[in-house]
């Protein structure tokens, strides 16, 4: 309605037009509307290309922001075309390290990602690196973000060691940070998380255990005590555990994430029911039979219990 009236105006204010499309088109992509989002960053590209020509900051990043929404529309190729043309303008306009160029660099490199083209997305996260350590110093969250990214990259190319160095200094620098000013700790919890995964796959379940295991204690920190995190990684520190043959070691997140998920869905519940299994097996294969079958016996108790809630057919 006011971009209406705008343009309805005796004297039009190009840049009050192009200024109200850009903030619809903002609205449009919060709100996961990318039809109406396209338009108005349309909109407002094309005032901006009539008023300002096409090589201005000011065109550039609603280059950008028009990239943005062709990602997450799907649509990789134009948003390419759209990140290079906006990442060109801003290196011409504001030098190859400023951090807004690296913006843009790191948006190109997370298509790249999605892509599938590793090794040019390896290229461009460490240009993304670069630019970050120069400008803020080694040790801001804007460089540990970038190591995190880069031990996905090398997670999902297979390269687990350089994965677990990029996770080990991102963890290093989040922790840094968070001594200075409290930050969120979920954030260090995610990382740690990452860093035993790739440790995990390195075979070095050691510093996978106690990455879970710090994590964990985070998470509890950052989180209400039933909170799906906390489960989530109660179920992972017990994978690592098994992975090792440590079955009855991993006895004990499960009996936590068991009794969490009672408190979170009820007792007969699908996962309370395939955490009791699990649990079970555990016990099966640390040779505590009688464990095992008390916990069988609550599972059939729990069955039979089901049946005979059930509403029964009258003739």
């Amino acid at each position: 309605y006011i971009l209406t009236v705008r343009k309805a105006m005796p004297t039009v204010d190009q840049a009050a037009v192009a200024l109200t499309a850009e903030t619809i088109g903002m609205l449009h992509f919060k709100q996961g509307n990318h039809s109406g989002a396209l338009s108005a960053f349309g909109e407002a590209l094309n005032v901006k290309e009539m008023t300002q020509g096409t090589q201005t900051l000011d065109y550039a990043r609603t280059l950008n922001n028009l990239a943005n929404v062709h990602f997450s529309s799907g649509n990789l190729d134009q948003a390419m075309e759209l990140y290079q043309r906006a990442l060109a303008i801003k290196k011409n306009q504001l030098g190859e390290d400023h951090d807004e160029v690296a913006n843009t660099q790191n948006n190109v490199a997370h298509l790249l990602f999605t892509l599938g083209r590793d090794e040019e997305c390896l290229e461009a996260y460490n240009e993304v690196l670069r630019m970050r350590q120069n400008k803020f110093g080694p040790d801001h969250l804007a460089v540990g973000a970038t190591l995190s990214n880069i031990g996905d990259l090398h997670v999902k190319m297979e390269n687990p060691h350089e994965a677990v160095v990029a996770f080990k200094d991102s963890v290093r620098i989040r922790k840094m940070q968070q001594q200075k000013n409290p930050a969120d700790i979920a954030d260090i919890a995610r990382a740690l998380e990452s860093l035993a995964s790739a440790s995990g796959k390195m075979g070095d379940w050691k510093q996978a255990r106690n990455a879970y295991k710090e994590s964990l204690r985070l998470k509890k920190l950052a989180y209400v005590e039933d909170h799906e995190e906390v489960i989530k990684t109660l179920d992972l520190l017990a994978m690592s555990l098994i992975e090792q043959g440590l079955f009855k070691d991993a006895t004990e997140p499960v009996k936590e994430a068991l009794e969490l998920r009672r408190k979170r869905f009820g007792q007969n519940h699908d996962e309370v029911v395939s955490q009791l299994n699990a649990l079970a097996f555990l016990y099966k294969k640390a040779g505590d039979d009688d464990s095992a079958a008390r916990v069988f016996a609550e599972i059939s108790a729990g069955a039979d219990a089901e049946l005979d809630d059930s509403p029964r057919s009258t003739m």
